[in-house]
Order: C-alpha cells, then sequence, then structure tokens
C-alpha cells in the first residue's frame, strides 16, 4: 500500500467516524472538502509534464586513460629499443675483448 493510498484510507476513516454523526458535521464537511483540495491538488501535481534534465556523460577520464596508455606503450617500446641496443653494443665490447685477448697470445 503506497503512502497516499494509506493517506485516503485514514482519511476515509476519519470521514466514516464524522458521517455517523459522532462529531460535528461542520468539522467532517471540512474535512472531506481538505481531501478534496488534497486529492484535486495531488491528481495535477502527478499529471502535469515533467522535464527531463539530461546528464551530460563526460568521456574525459576515457581520453585521459587512453593518453595514458599511450604514453605507457610509447615508453615500453623506447627503453625496449634503448635496452637492446645497449645489449648490442656491450656484445660488440666482449668480442672485440676476446679478440683482443686472441690476438695477445698469438701474438
Amino acid at each position: 500500500m503506497s503512502g497516499v493510498e494509506q493517506q485516503d484510507n485514514n482519511m476515509d476513516k476519519i470521514t466514516n467516524r464524522f458521517e455517523d454523526g459522532a462529531e460535528d458535521a461542520e468539522l467532517g464537511q471540512a474535512l472531506e472538502s481538505f481531501k478534496q483540495c488534497v486529492d484535486a491538488w495531488s491528481d495535477a501535481a502527478y499529471s502535469r509534464p515533467r522535464t527531463v534534465e539530461q546528464t551530460v556523460r563526460r568521456r574525459s577520464w576515457r581520453l585521459a586513460v587512453g593518453w595514458a596508455l599511450g604514453c605507457v606503450l610509447v615508453a615500453g617500446s623506447l627503453s625496449g629499443g634503448v635496452f637492446e641496443r645497449q645489449h648490442q653494443i656491450d656484445l660488440k665490447q666482449r668480442a672485440a675483448r676476446q679478440r683482443a685477448a686472441e690476438q695477445q697470445k698469438q701474438g
């Protein structure tokens, strides 16, 4: 049972009490009038057209994540290239030292 239905039910109980003659008829009539006004206002409030605010979805975080992953990819590629180049230089230096050591033994 919704809140509106419960309020209507409570108002009906009060109105019935007044209709039975247990209380002042004028007060019962005022309450009935008040109930009708509230019902009319409620119907008007619920049936009026509403404007829905469109939420703006910001995709700036996706852009930032894309740039961050791109930077990681570029940094990884560059550091891999630098590491490989340094490794090649070290291998050439070892080979040159070995050749120099062999020439000294032969020489």
